[in-house]
């Protein structure tokens, strides 16, 4: 895979598998996994969110891409520090994209405005596109 195909999958508009289409977030030590299918092309995902087991507010996004398996991007809130493979220390909040040559291993800071884990749930299946996550909250500013 390359960067520019992740990014392409990416940007794909998304929906939950489940017909519940409502997301819980997991209890801490517990980690969910959500089955996200591309509107267009039914391409499929899944989005594991793993929450930290001593740290109420520590929790995690990753998602893959299920033909191949790769993963694609990934959101770590009050996460231990990153370090990047050109050695660049990286903030507990910080976001992996993925990158021609390194797949996720590069982060970039990820700046929260408030550890609501909600609106940081919100926020990532926004960035993922996934628009039907409680409906119309994920619709507003969706190709911003």
């Amino acid at each position: 895979m390359t960067e520019y195909e992740a990014n392409l999958l990416i940007k794909k508009l998304k929906n939950l598998v489940s017909a519940c289409k409502t997301l819980m977030i997991p209890n801490m030590g517990d980690k969910k996994i959500e089955e996200i299918v591309s509107i267009a092309d039914k391409d499929f995902f899944k989005i594991y969110i793993y929450r930290g087991s001593k740290e109420n507010k520590k929790i995690t996004f990753h998602a893959i891409e299920c033909l191949t398996g790769n993963a694609i991007l990934r959101l770590d809130i009050n996460a231990t520090k990153h370090m990047n493979p050109d050695g660049r220390e990286i903030s507990e909040n910080h976001l992996h994209i993925y990158k021609d040559g390194y797949e996720i291993k590069y982060a970039e800071e990820f700046n929260i405005e408030d550890d609501d884990l909600i609106k940081i749930t919100l926020d990532f299946f926004k960035m993922f596109k996934v628009i039907d996550v409680l409906g119309a909250i994920l619709k507003e500013n969706l190709f911003s």
